[in-house]
């Protein structure tokens, strides 16, 4: 992958004799690459990005310049566009405005000394564009792992085939190649929020998949009707609380795979698993895929038989690790809980086979008290990698 301070400028301009002498002037300043024309500009741009800047004459056979920016910016969109040319009409300037949204103009001639100073500045705005993605994604996701820090807390069985979804997500993107799974690695975490709106009679019919009465059936539409209203009105959730809507078997039954997607065929196999799976067992996996198999559940059976091969339960399989009896103040984040966790009065706090986040970490503490059985928390912990 590129570095994303590169500072990588694609020309196109079917003037050749220019763009040579572009590359001998600015060559040994800039990583620069050329195209004579549009059609060979936007197959640059998707097989040898990310540019950074794309610089563009309008004067173009087949498709102008204002054309091809228009293209930029739909498929695009962080590269900063620059219109050069020898044209400086008003109408050129509008079109290229309000359908290429160009950064500026250059006019030809344009000195070289300018020309870098212009790329120096849409650089730095093409940087600006990734900076503040960047602090978008990492605040979104901040909200999202508090959303599944409290899962773990409140809910903490929920939280244990939470944590059990994501990681085969995680396998099976990898295996599958899939590209972008931001959606996917989302709903992963926070699939259980509907049944927090659920009583525990209900979770527990729907997850045996017992026939659910209507007033059930009812509850159960509200439940998910809450999850989506709650995370649509997060920005960039919207997607997220239709893709755990649409990987909901009682919603979905009777709706094409085509029209569902892969990622929502996916997330439904992997929840339908979870529930018929132990946390604290790794062991019954096989046994999980054989219960769905044969429930009459029309699940996307070319991809359940792939997902055979490729899930891993068990925890452990990651890295060496070594199992500890620890005071809480000795826990860290990652270790592996390899007993339920329960409170001085029986509560379940926290299922075996379950990561500790730093939130948990912090609620113990702040408790002081566990059962007496449980003064030592036993966990499984990857071992350290010695100095080499």
């Amino acid at each position: 992958m590129m570095p994303q301070n590169l500072k990588r400028v694609l020309f196109v301009d079917d003037d050749e004799n220019l763009l040579k002498a572009l590359r001998r002037s600015i060559r040994n300043t800039i990583d620069m690459r050329t195209a004579t024309s549009a059609v060979e500009g936007l197959r640059m741009l998707d097989k040898s990005g990310p540019f950074s800047v794309v610089v563009v004459d309008n004067n173009m056979p087949r498709i102008d310049g204002v054309a091809l920016l228009q293209k930029v910016k739909e498929s695009f969109p962080d590269t900063i566009r620059v219109m050069f040319t020898g044209n400086s009409d008003q109408a050129t300037a509008a079109r290229a405005v309000n359908e290429g949204n160009v950064f500026c103009f250059l006019t030809k001639p344009c000195p070289t000394e300018t020309l870098l100073e212009k790329i120096d500045e849409a650089h730095a705005a093409h940087l600006k564009i990734l900076e503040d993605r960047k602090i978008r994604e990492d605040t979104l996701m901040g909200s999202v792992k508090l959303m599944s820090d409290m899962l773990s807390v409140t809910y903490p069985q929920a939280y244990a085939r939470s944590r059990l979804v994501q990681r085969w997500a995680r396998q099976a993107a990898l295996s599958m190649d899939l590209k972008e799974i931001w959606d996917l690695k989302v709903a992963s975490m926070l699939w259980p929020i509907s049944e927090t709106r659920m009583s525990p009679q209900l979770v527990a019919r729907k997850n045996s998949g017992q026939a659910l009465t209507k007033d059930e059936l009812v509850k159960l539409v509200d439940a998910n009707r809450t999850m989506v209203n709650m995370l649509s009105a997060i920005p960039r959730l919207k997607s997220v609380s239709q893709l755990i809507l649409m990987s909901n078997t009682h919603f979905i039954s009777s709706m094409p795979d085509a029209k569902r997607g892969l990622e929502a065929r996916l997330l439904q196999i992997l929840i339908d698993l979870s529930v018929r799976m132990d946390p604290a067992d790794s062991t019954d996996l096989k046994a999980a895929f054989d219960a769905l198999e044969s429930s009459g559940t029309d699940y996307d059976m070319a991809l359940l038989s792939a997902l055979r091969t490729v899930l891993d339960r068990d925890p452990k399989a990651d890295a060496a690790t070594t199992a500890l009896n620890l005071f809480i103040r000795e826990l860290r984040r990652g270790d592996v809980l390899i007993e339920d966790l329960r409170d001085a009065n029986g509560t379940l706090l926290l299922a075996a086979g379950q990561s500790l986040t730093d939130t948990f970490i912090s609620t113990l503490m702040r408790m002081g008290t566990i059962q007496p059985s449980h003064s030592c928390v036993r966990v499984v912990r990857a071992r350290e990698k010695s100095a080499a």
